[in-house]
Formats: structure tokens, C-alpha cells, sequence
């Protein structure tokens, strides 16, 4: 008893149908591909706003520890900024070619703390980088600083 071949089908993907699975997986597999860029930029931004608030609050332990006034000053032209009290505590260049530092309310465009930790003045400053930008909010009394994205 064999059966007629006739009977049997041919299962199978058709050209179309494999183009199609293929051309949908070949987008799925370039997205992140595509978007990886981007997100690492603003990765990269965040990761140095961070690092210069942490480096406001060393300017502040610094003037505590040591008992001197502590200064926050910014150098456009070398592209850095420097923390320095009686001597040189911390010289970082700038993590961006693009950063510019700009005094909002703050006046000058440097930051000092007291002896005590305290600002010898309150304001906001703005980081700009690349397209993102941050206000840096130094509080009176103990020296608080908030910074949010703009």
C-alpha cells in the first residue's frame, strides 16, 4: 500500500515569506544599533553633571577640613576649572570640549566657601553640554547644592 506522492504536500516557506522574516529581524537586530549612540551621549552628560556637583561638594569639605576659604574658579580659554584654597587642590579639565560654564545669578564665575562650609554667595550657575543643559542652585546656610536639567 503506497501512497500516491500526489497526496503529499510540500510544506514549506515561500521566497516571500523568508524575505519578509528576514528583512523584519534585520530591522530588529539595527535598532539598537541605531539608538546606542544617542543614548550614550546622554549617558556621558549626565555622568559630568554629576561630577561637578560632586566636585562643588569637595570644594566644601575642603573648606571645612582645612579651615580656609576654598574657591571654585573656571578657565574658558584652557578649558578647565581649578579647586583652590591655599594651594592647588584640584586642576579637572574639561570631560567635554563643549562645556561652558555661565553665571546666572550667581555673581563672578566662581564659587567660594567659608571656613565654616558655608557659600560666600548664593545663586545659580548653568553647565551647558553638547545640546543638554544644567542650573546649579548654591544654597545659603550650610551650603546645600541642587542641580536639575533644563
Amino acid at each position: 500500500m503506497l501512497k500516491d506522492k500526489s497526496t503529499y504536500s510540500q510544506a514549506g516557506y515561500t521566497l516571500t515569506e523568508l524575505l519578509i522574516t528576514l528583512s523584519i529581524l534585520s530591522m530588529l537586530v539595527l535598532l539598537p544599533i541605531i539608538y546606542l549612540p544617542t543614548s550614550m551621549n546622554t549617558y556621558k552628560t549626565k555622568e559630568i553633571a554629576d561630577q561637578f556637583k560632586e566636585d562643588i561638594l569637595l570644594a566644601q569639605h575642603l573648606a571645612m577640613s582645612h579651615g580656609e576659604i576654598v574657591t571654585i574658579k573656571f578657565f574658558g580659554p584652557q578649558k578647565e576649572y581649578r579647586i583652590f584654597g591655599s594651594k592647588v587642590y584640584l586642576v579637572r579639565p574639561f570631560a567635554d570640549e563643549n562645556m561652558v560654564f555661565s553665571s546666572h545669578s550667581l555673581p563672578g564665575i566662581q564659587i567660594q566657601f567659608l571656613e565654616n562650609g558655608n557659600p560666600r554667595y548664593s545663586g545659580t550657575m548653568h553647565l551647558d553640554i553638547q545640546k543638554e543643559k544644567y542650573a546649579y542652585t548654591i544654597l545659603l546656610g550650610k551650603g546645600r547644592v541642587h542641580y536639575r536639567k533644563l
